[in-house]
Formats: C-alpha cells, structure tokens, sequence
C-alpha cells in the first residue's frame, strides 16, 4: 500500500489521522509518516486496512 492509497482508504473510512491512529493502536505522528510517504506501512496494519475497507463496501 502506498502513501496515496492510504490517504484513499482513510477517505473512504471517514477517518483523520488522529482517529486511524486510535483504531489502529498507533500514534499520529506514525499515520502521518505513512500518509507522506516517509515510512512504509507495517504489513497487519496494510491487511487490517483492505479488510476494513471491504466491510464499508459490503
């Protein structure tokens, strides 16, 4: 998942930064290293991500 994608599925979800970092048991400043493109997203939180957004769909 890259940065751009992440930013579509938090769209989707209806989630800030902020709150993806609390349903996701991680901080802020992480979701936002993720979003920039300045770290890669660890590989549950990218699974944990394409199932959520499946569950929206549905």
């Amino acid at each position: 998942m890259r940065a751009k994608e992440i930013k579509a599925v938090l769209k989707r979800l209806e989630w800030t930064q902020t709150e993806a970092a609390s349903r996701l048991g991680v901080t802020q400043g992480a979701v936002s290293r993720w979003v920039s493109g300045d770290r890669p997203i660890p590989e549950p939180i990218v699974k944990l991500l394409y199932l959520l957004q499946r569950e929206t769909r549905a």
